[in-house]
């Protein structure tokens, strides 16, 4: 699966190799599911890009205690961690300068 960010929008979002938009569901019970999951009759809300409200910069994956997640870096001066989803978790790193790159050392908590 491909990670998109767009400057224009501000947005993030996810695409299959074939460049299909991929869209994520949350049904009534607040479960996130692909779209072949769920009929219309148990959507709340379709979300296909998830807002970032900054230009990012960088995104890399990082993978800790059998969990995926997202490092997202940019405009905002920080380096932020968002689940596989693309749901903002939290800042874990803040500069005085845009944020252009970042690292994960394999099996380590360690961001450079």
């Amino acid at each position: 699966m491909l990670c998109v960010t767009d400057w224009g929008n501000r947005t993030l979002s996810f695409h299959l190799p074939n460049g299909k938009q991929v869209c994520h569901l949350i049904s009534n019970k607040g479960r996130i599911s692909a779209l072949k999951r769920y009929t219309i009759h148990f959507v709340d809300q379709i979300r296909s890009e998830k807002p970032l409200g900054f230009n990012a910069c960088r995104i890399v994956p990082y993978r800790h205690a059998g969990g995926d997640y997202l490092l997202v870096c940019g405009s905002n001066r920080q380096c932020q961690l968002f689940s596989s989803e693309g749901y903002a978790l939290g800042p874990i790193a803040e500069c005085n300068k845009w944020v252009w790159a970042t690292a994960t050392k394999l099996n380590s908590t360690i961001v450079v």
